[in-house]
């Protein structure tokens, strides 16, 4: 009986030592391949910035464009996205994408205000230009 105690006791320490020593080892968070948390195309679609570009290109005020492209790589490099993606959110071609879909939300949000309302669409479709080839 002695023995049968005594065989439980070392066991339960030994497990216990056991048991202490590898849960205690956290794995190093540094050594891993951490990716970015956000990504440029969860940038480009942040509802913010989709508001503010659509309200710069209402007041045709290309500084304010140019400040949230800018907010966008600064958040783009705190997040630490590809040097690439960095480059292209300080691109021009970054700035004409966001510029083209502000104004293409503009022209729908005129085109269902004209809809709404039983109004001709023709003074829309000349304030917008480059929407002639989609508007029948």
């Amino acid at each position: 009986m002695k023995y049968i105690v005594g065989m439980m006791i070392a066991l339960s320490l030994g497990a216990t030592i056991w048991f202490m020593t590898h849960l205690s080892q956290t794995p190093d968070i540094s050594k891993t391949n951490s990716q970015p948390v956000i990504s440029r195309q969860d940038i480009l679609n942040a509802t913010d910035l989709k508001a503010g570009i659509k309200q710069a290109v209402q007041n045709n005020n290309n500084d304010a464009i140019d400040v949230w492209l800018e907010k966008a790589s600064d958040l783009a490099v705190e997040a630490g996205l590809d040097h690439e993606d960095i480059q292209y959110l300080q691109s021009e071609l970054a700035a004409k994408f966001v510029v083209f879909r502000a104004k293409r939300s503009l022209f729908n949000d005129a085109i269902e205000q004209a809809y709404y309302a039983i109004e001709d669409i023709t003074v829309i479709k000349e304030q917008y230009p480059e929407a002639q080839r989609f508007v029948c």
